[in-house]
């Protein structure tokens, strides 16, 4: 079933691209026009790397599945690992970078949902 089947409960991602400008693998999860609401994206981060500071116009939520970072948010830096889960405000500038061996991954949960037109780069 797809993502555009209204009848269904049940969702499988709908598409998978790179992300060129923030060097990550992205998966989403969901983000349809019937949820404007909320998207889900399952995102790989390949070992030392680090997506551009950047900020966005919805809040997200970072949740760690797999490997282990630093996760800038404003001017606070911690490390990330497995299981964590980190919230960014809208308009805040944001950073992760892969510290581990292994691939860094991770669902980023934006509310309301994840547009293009939301994204900018931030300058230091």
């Amino acid at each position: 079933m797809s993502q555009n089947d209204t009848n269904s409960f049940f969702l499988r991602g709908q598409k998978e691209y790179f992300f060129e400008e923030e060097k990550i693998q992205v998966k989403e999860l969901l983000n349809i026009n019937q949820w404007p609401s909320v998207s889900i994206a399952k995102c790989t981060l390949k070992s030392g790397k680090c997506t551009n500071l950047h900020k966005l116009t919805v809040d997200e939520f970072y949740t760690i599945l797999q490997g282990k970072g630093k996760m800038r948010v404003d001017n606070q830096v911690k490390d990330v690992i497995e299981d964590d889960v980190v919230t960014v405000p809208s308009g805040t500038p944001q950073q992760i970078t892969n510290t581990g061996d292994i691939d860094l991954v991770f669902t980023v949960t934006c509310i309301p949902a994840f547009r293009p037109e939301c994204y900018a780069n931030v300058k230091e």
